[in-house]
């Protein structure tokens, strides 16, 4: 079975789901709302202990990303961010996710999101094309 992040779904007016990924810029927990089945609303990240620096530029990071997918595509998205990477080493701190940089652990979040909520919602649901990942990389 492979390894799953932290997954919480809410049923509130929109449905959630959160995914923890370790960054080169801290741990990074990503929420992604959507407001009807198969429809982003929201995409916000937060990044422990990383300063308000990190913060602005990982607001910016979503809201450009949302951008994309409502112009794009969600797969086209991904396959964009997927891989992207940074000078820095990310570390992981237990059973978590690892990224290369904060770009790919949206990728990584936008996969998941399309792997676990839509298979069940869309009839014509195609998966992601992510490339595959070395542990030991």
């Amino acid at each position: 079975m492979a390894f799953l992040p932290e997954l919480r779904q809410n049923v509130n007016k929109w449905d959630n789901i959160s995914v923890r990924v370790s960054t080169p810029e801290g741990m990074a927990t990503i929420f992604i709302s959507e407001h009807k089945p198969g429809y982003i609303h929201s995409i916000q990240i937060f990044i422990g202990k990383a300063g308000q620096p990190i913060r602005a530029m990982a607001e910016a990071l979503a809201n450009s990303v949302l951008l994309s997918i409502s112009k794009t595509g969600i797969n086209n998205t991904i396959e964009y961010l997927d891989g992207l990477s940074s000078d820095r080493v990310s570390r992981d701190l237990g059973n978590n996710l690892i990224a290369k940089s904060l770009p790919d652990a949206l990728a990584i979040a936008l996969g998941v999101y399309k792997r676990t909520t839509l298979p069940r919602r869309l009839k014509n649901y195609r998966p992601p094309k992510m490339k595959k990942r070395d542990p030991y990389e």
